[in-house]
């Protein structure tokens, strides 16, 4: 008798860990408020699918029969999907060391992540700078010292072929183009316009008694710079350093922004809006980086990227 109720305790606990995609996938839709949730992706027989994706993040991960996340199978989908028929299988003591920065070991039939001593992720201090992604080949973060300062050579952003400021003692030279090829600082045009610095503001005489002023934001370890409005707080305007990739970099500051043309944090419908206004209008309305997918065209292109980086 104690066998058999042992036997059925066992089962109940088996059942009780055991989840059903299908239910698990209805419960997700049913709490699903709008776009971008999680739903789970389930088999005709209702079984979890070895491999789910979270669309809205660009995320795909391997699961076990329980749905239950297999650690170190997470992988973004630019860097392609992970091998799941692989990670369901193994036998302990083996080792995957298929990517260097994600080793793994069997242990009791399932893979786990061997944690490699990033400086970043064991919690050690970027002194005077930040962390930026490794580069091709590399594991570990690597600490960037921030170059804050606006001394130096920068594209403006939308005119980046075009217009180039050089600030260099307390002068700013506008350096022009036709083809994308600057010349030096002799070749600049007009006066340079005296410009004093006094904490994170930047005060530039234009002459004639326009005197402006604008809080400096740097990002990216200094390698980008907006100019805003004060006290509006809105974007004037945005340089990159010369010779900083503004459309092919590891940046996430660039990211987060992109199409944020109101610049209230938020990428959303309404930046769609004022985008297709000034498409419509694009005599009346000065819209920053309205040019999404750097075609050299604002079109109904930009709207479509600007609402896919929305849904995703």
């Amino acid at each position: 008798m104690n066998y058999l109720f042992k036997i059925v305790l066992i089962i109940l606990f088996s059942f009780s860990w055991s989840q059903d995609c299908c239910e698990e996938e209805y419960i997700a839709e049913e709490n699903c408020g709008g776009l971008g949730c999680y739903i789970p992706q389930c088999t005709e027989n209702c079984d979890w699918e070895i491999m789910q994706c979270w669309s809205s993040t660009g995320y795909c991960w391997c699961v076990d029969e329980n749905g239950i996340e297999i650690a170190g199978t997470s992988t973004p989908s630019w860097q392609g999907f992970p091998d799941c028929e692989e990670h369901n299988e193994c036998t302990d003591g083996e080792y995957n060391n298929d990517n260097p920065c994600n080793p793994m070991e069997c242990w009791g039939g399932e893979w786990f992540e061997i944690i490699i001593d990033c400086p970043e992720q064991m919690g050690i201090p970027c002194d005077d700078g930040e962390y930026v992604p490794p580069a091709e080949g590399e594991c570990c973060s690597i600490c960037v010292e921030n170059d804050n300062t606006i001394e130096g050579r920068w594209h403006l952003l939308g005119y980046e072929d075009n217009v180039m400021y050089q600030f260099q003692d307390n002068y700013r030279y506008s350096i022009y183009s036709v083809d994308g090829v600057f010349g030096s600082i002799d070749d600049a045009g007009g006066t340079p316009n005296p410009y004093t610095i006094e904490d994170d503001v930047i005060t530039i005489n234009l002459f004639f008694g326009n005197i402006v002023s604008y809080t400096m934001d740097y990002k990216c370890n200094g390698q980008v710079v907006d100019f805003i409005y004060i006290p509006e707080e809105i974007i004037h305007s945005t340089l990159f350093r010369e010779g900083f990739n503004y459309t092919e970099n590891n940046c996430e500051d660039i990211y987060e922004e992109l199409g944020d043309f109101n610049s209230d944090g938020y990428t959303n419908v309404v930046d769609v809006i004022i985008l297709v206004n000034h498409i419509l209008n694009p005599a009346t309305i000065e819209l920053q980086g309205s040019d999404i997918n750097n075609d050299g065209n604002v079109n109904v292109s930009d709207v479509i990227v600007l609402i896919n980086i929305i849904l995703n």
